[in-house]
Parts: C-alpha cells; structure tokens; sequence
C-alpha cells in the first residue's frame, strides 16, 4: 500500500490535493513596499568594522595571489550575516563572482544559501529574491530561506506564493516540505487562509505524513489552534500519542485549548503529560498557569482562597522543581497573573516581588500586578503602584487609568 492511502483521513482535510487547487488559493505577488509600512530602511552604506575587516582580508589575499577558498568566503559571509553588515557582504558578492566563476555547481550552490541568508537576515528581501531567481540550481535550503524570511518579515502572501513556486517547479519530496511547512502554515494563519492551511496539510499525507514527524505534527496543532479549530489539533495531537510526542507538541496543544477557554482540558492535560514523562518547560508552565487563573477566577463558590488556589500552588510547586520560576520572567509574570486571578493578592505581590529589580519586570508584571489590586478592591494599593511604576518609566494606556479614577471616586 502506497503512503498516500495508508495515511489517515483527517474530517477537516483531504489526503490527496491538486496543485492547481493550490495555485488558486495563493494570493498575487505583491509589492514589498506597498504591504509593510514597517520594512526595514536600507542601511547607509557607512563602513563598519566588520566591513572593514572583511575587506582587509580580501585586498591581503588579492595582493598575494592566493585563491580563496569557499570555506574562508562561507565564514566571511556568516561574519556578516551575523554583524548584519550589508556592505561587506554585498563586496563578498562581487568578489565571489569575479573569482569563482568556474567553481563546481555544489560549491556554488551552498555559497549562493549563504548570501541568500545574508541579504535575507539584513532585511534586503528584494536583492535575495534578484540574487535567487538568478540561481541555476536550488536545493530545498534555498526555498526555506526564501520562505522563512518572508513570513519572518511580514510578506506571508509572498511565502506562500514562494512555497507555490516550489510545488510547481521542483519535485517535491517529504524533507522539503518537512523544513518548509511550519514556516507556511504561519503565513496562512498570519493571511487567514484557514482553508490554504488545510490543503497544505493535505498535501503533507499525500507525500508521506509519518507519527513520528513531531516538528511538523507541532505546527499542524498550533496552525488549527490558532484557527480556534480544536477538532483539527485534537486529531493530529491523537496521532502522536503512541510515540509519546515532545514537549513542544504537549504544549501546543495545551495552548490551543487555553485560547479556546478550555482550561479544564489545560489542566488534564498537564497532568497527563506528567504521567507519560514528557519533559516541560517554561511555556508549558505558563500556559497551565493561565488555565489555573482562569479556572479560580470562575469558582466562586469554592469554601476558602486556599482551595481556589490549590491548581496553581501545585503548578507553581512543579515548577520550582523544574528550576524555572527563578530563570525566567515570562513564569515569574504568570504567577503574578495566577495568584492574582484566584484572589490570592498577598502571594501576587510576593511573586512579583520575586522578579528582582524593577528594571527586569516587564509591562505584563506591572499590568498583572494593578490589575490584581483593582479587581479586588485595593486601589489605595493600586495608587501605591501607580506611582512606583511612574518613578521607573511605565506608562499605562489611558483607559486603564480611566478605569482607576471611576474605580477610587467613592474613596
């Protein structure tokens, strides 16, 4: 039996697809210019040190009529790409056409990715897409550097006009689509092409989708999470059970019932990846957090504050254990957040003042912490915090402040 009719038919995508039913679906290539009004400003050709370093080693190698070698132009590139420093990796460019013009096609193929890479991470998606089309010869990193960049910098019309180009021009086979698909099913989720996604999805089974492919399994869940399509995360989530998935999969899903108020299914979850010892991590800890905040926030008619704070104390006990409360401020504000919601206020204020230093404390700590003092009545708290926040250069939007002048009228 072919790969094609042993994969599993999904209710909301079809095994097989047409490329023309593709093709269809991708929008027209549109101008760079004209989509994002926040593309990045082309540098001033201003020689920076990296630029000048790089043109030392090329006139010191010139002068002595030694031949460079692709390795020292590969590592020349990656410096640049690195420093994003446009100048000295277009005056690569140059010299490698001026020098290499007879080099083998695989050679020239993994230095033409780097330059791709280069223009790509400065922001010139217009001269990698010149460079690109002049290509004889791409390999599956030439498209994923291509399509990446392009959702990476807000142009997923583009992406997925790209990802288009590459079915219609290449034979595709399962690694090309397995290093591509994540960055294509952000660009449908990014344009709302909801049905766009499915199909690529389909097209993901025709070629060979395996259990075992837990990178793309991941985004398959976050693309149908994001689309609030539970259903869809839910069946290709029950395919990765028998392998055990990982924790990024785990995680995807919690975070696709979280933003659909399924804090219950968070929890049991959670719970379950315990028991199948699956490794957590920061997010996965944040996002159960949430669940447990949204969860207390509702049980009002639990006997005592301790027991609708019991699911987030056992989260927060969890993840003292994992060593990630002290490590990293996105934990550390959900608690803030959880202790908040159960209208435990005393241990938010002792979670927030946990995040040393004012300085690291982000604006979701400080919006997490006011907004604990407001919804349970303790503005003369929130004033207090107000003007901490003042003397350490937080501004609050307007309605907020609104919101705390009504709220302290009748004080």
């Amino acid at each position: 039996m072919s790969a094609a009719a042993a994969a599993p038919v999904y209710g909301l995508c079809k095994p097989t697809v047409k490329v023309a039913a593709l093709n269809s679906m991708i929008p027209r290539r549109p101008s760079y210019h004209g989509l994002n009004p926040k593309e990045p400003k082309m540098p001033s050709l201003k020689h920076n040190n990296s630029n000048n370093r790089v043109s030392d080693v090329l006139r010191l190698l010139d002068s002595m009529h030694f031949p460079i070698p692709t390795d020292m132009y590969a590592s020349l590139l990656k410096e640049c790409t690195d420093s994003k420093d446009i100048v000295g990796g277009a005056d690569l460019h140059a010299h490698i056409n001026n020098n290499l013009s007879t080099s083998g096609i695989t050679r020239r193929l993994r230095l033409a990715n780097r330059l791709l890479l280069m223009y790509a991470s400065c922001g010139h998606l217009d001269s990698a897409r010149q460079l690109f089309e002049k290509m004889t010869s791409r390999d599956s990193v030439s498209w994923l550097i291509m399509i990446t960049s392009h959702v990476d910098q807000n142009f997923p019309e583009e992406a997925l006009r790209l990802f288009n180009q590459m079915i219609m021009e290449t034979s595709v086979q399962h690694q090309d689509l397995k290093l591509s698909v994540p960055s294509v099913l952000k660009a449908c989720v990014n344009t709302g092409h909801f049905g766009l996604g499915k199909q690529v999805h389909g097209l993901v089974l025709k070629l060979g989708h395996t259990e075992g492919d837990l990178i793309m399994c991941s985004s398959l869940i976050d693309f149908y999470g994001k689309f609030r399509c539970l259903d869809g995360s839910q069946r290709v989530f029950d395919q990765v059970i028998p392998s055990r998935g990982d924790t990024v999969t785990w995680t995807s899903m919690m975070a696709a019932y979280c933003k659909q108020g399924h804090f219950d299914m968070v929890i049991e979850l959670f719970k379950k990846m315990g028991r199948a010892g699956v490794k957590k991590n920061s997010f996965t800890i944040s996002t159960v957090l949430r669940a447990c905040g949204r969860l207390s926030r509702g049980a009002e008619d639990c006997e005592s504050n301790d027991d609708r704070g019991m699911c987030g104390k056992q989260v927060h006990a969890n993840a003292i254990k994992l060593g990630v409360v002290e490590s990293d401020i996105y934990v550390q504000c959900s608690l803030v957040d959880m202790y908040g919601k159960c209208g435990l206020i005393k241990e938010s204020r002792m979670a927030f003042n946990w995040i040393t230093g004012s300085s690291e404390r982000n604006d979701v700590c400080w919006s997490a912490m006011l907004n604990t003092y407001m919804q349970h009545g303790s503005y003369k708290e929130a004033i207090k915090l107000l003007y901490l926040m003042n003397s350490v250069g937080i501004e609050l939007p307007e309605s907020v402040l609104n919101s705390l002048r009504v709220a302290c009228a009748g004080i």
